[in-house]
């Protein structure tokens, strides 16, 4: 069959041959095939509508504005909220289209979004950075495929004298890139396949916000609105800025997103395939979020405290954030010669910036739930182990490896059978969890809780912080080394590009030190 004679005929109406879409609109693919079939999404929708592709951010927006589309736009400093002399933003904008809709159906903003940045310029100046560099990174964009029931990943690329836009892959191909992370029986220098660089970022195969809930650091929030500082925004850049929403905009596109992506065919036929695969987001870290207190480094957000889900995951106790002192904090900071890299100041712009689990990892097990897989009691036997490492603990994600490879009626009871051949003092405790009626919800609950309160009682009672900071310094450095940065196309925390957390004139040995059940901080990677 000679492909750049086919006819495409799309889902919503529109007919177009192959020679004239490759034509106005070639999308190339990985292999480098320009005459990629036409995908049902609201992107592939709006090209296939205006018959030719967007040659920049500037063009995409107008194509968008002039079919009907309404903009919403959320914007992150990149180098951090008191950096804006570098220059350096990113927006994330996301496209509505109503009922009546000129592409064929509705698209809500959790099914289309895309993202671009800034660059400076002359006369301390800020621009879009739209020049197509050979190689530059112009507009990167997610769209929901209504078939295929995943998210399609494309770049706008530079070459030169133009931009080339590329389509990367889908879900599928990042659930395929990454099915080798956080499995001892693999363990390679790279665990991450190849298909694209989308995978070192999106490993639950949908969008990302890392810091996903209240208060957004570093992001422009209604509350604590970014500023350019003394840096003057183009005209161009002034349009973008007019759609400027609060960042709980894109939060809730992101977990929508993720919820659709949830629910969707191909995420059940993905974790139909094994228990091992649909379980990794439970007993390991696959993706990160990033949480704080409320309060800021000029003392104007209110003390909430440090978040609780730092000690235990928040589906064992209510997260209730930790009060602290906030001169006991500053005055551990200072000890510590902290330094936010490329400013004055001591810190991010809240305190007690610390990661924690993703968002996306718990939702996808609730949906485990969903589907009758695994119940809510399964979880909390599974999160209990190693309680006070609720991110990253090699100790729970090494019991991954007991887990069966294939679903099958007596999967559980495999589960257990292969837990009592074993002798660690985790595989006893994960056991007994699992076999022991009276290690219930309640039995976890109390646990959890009395760490959290044990935690308060010592940033209450300790005059310094000296510890547990060193504490939480050690876990940031735990996401560089863990299996989810290991992708060498793009890390989750984009080094180089992005700034997220101050540094320290010292560096603790990742997975050197935990916390006992009485928050004391001790040698050993867990409480065995």
């Amino acid at each position: 069959m000679n492909k750049s004679r086919y006819i495409a005929v799309l889902s919503f109406g529109l007919i177009w041959t192959g020679d004239v879409f490759a034509e106005r609109c070639k999308i190339s693919s990985n292999s480098g095939n320009s005459s990629l079939a036409l995908l049902d999404d609201g992107f592939q929708r709006l090209v296939s509508k205006v018959g030719r592709c967007p040659r920049d951010v500037i063009d995409l927006r107008a194509l968008l504005a002039d079919s009907g589309a309404k903009l919403k736009t959320t914007m992150v400093a990149n180098r951090g909220f008191h950096n804006p002399e570098a220059g350096s933003f990113s927006f994330f904008e996301m496209a509505e289209f109503g009922s009546s809709s000129k592409l064929g159906r509705p698209i809500s903003t959790d099914q289309l979004m895309f993202g671009h940045f800034t660059t400076p310029v002359e006369d301390n100046g800020l621009d879009l950075d739209q020049v197509a560099r050979r190689g530059a990174l112009m507009i990167e964009m997610i769209a929901w495929d209504f078939q295929k029931e995943v998210f399609n990943f494309y770049e706008l690329i530079g070459q030169g004298n133009a931009g080339q836009w590329h389509y990367r892959g889908d879900s599928t191909d990042i659930w395929a890139d990454t099915k080798d992370l956080n499995l001892p029986a693999n363990e390679t220098t790279n665990p991450f396949g190849n298909r694209l660089r989308c995978s070192g970022c999106h490993i639950a195969g949908g969008p990302i916000m890392k810091e996903l809930d209240t208060p957004n650091d570093s992001w422009w929030t209604e509350n604590r609105p970014l500023t350019l500082g003394e840096r003057n925004p183009s005209t161009r850049m002034h349009a973008v800025l007019s759609n400027i929403e609060d960042a709980r905009a894109l939060s809730n596109s992101v977990k929508t997103g993720l919820l659709k992506l949830f629910s969707g065919k191909a995420f059940r036929n993905q974790v139909l395939k094994s228990p091992r695969i649909a379980l990794k987001p439970l007993f390991c870290a696959q993706e990160v979020n990033l949480s704080s207190s409320i309060d800021t480094i000029d003392g104007q957000g209110g003390r909430v405290g440090l978040p609780g889900e730092f000690f235990v995951d928040p589906r064992l106790s209510a997260p209730t954030p930790v009060p602290y002192a906030r001169d006991k904090y500053f005055a551990a900071l200072t000890n510590l010669s902290s330094n936010f890299p490329e400013t004055p100041f001591r810190d991010s712009d809240h305190s007690w910036l610390v990661p924690v689990k993703a968002w996306s990892d718990r939702a996808s097990i609730e949906q485990l739930v969903k589907m009758g897989l695994i119940t809510n009691e399964f979880i909390k036997d599974v999160l209990a182990i190693d309680m006070t490492r609720p991110l990253f603990s090699k100790t729970r994600c090494a019991l991954l490896t007991h887990v069966p490879e294939s679903w099958s009626s007596a999967w559980l009871e495999d589960f257990k059978k292969s837990l009592a051949g074993g002798r660690k003092p985790s595989e006893v405790e994960l056991l007994q969890n699992l076999t022991d009626p009276s290690r219930d919800d309640i039995f976890h609950f109390k646990l959890a809780s009395s760490i959290v309160a044990n935690c308060a009682k010592q940033l209450k009672n300790h005059n310094d912080y000296m510890d547990i900071l060193e504490y939480v310094g050690q876990v940031r450095n735990e996401i560089k080394v863990s299996d989810i940065s290991k992708n060498p196309r793009g890390q989750i925390l984009e080094p180089g590009f992005r700034v997220v957390f101050p540094e320290w004139d010292f560096t603790y040995a990742p997975f050197s030190k935990t916390l006992n059940h009485q928050c004391a901080i001790h040698l050993g990677e867990s409480v065995e």
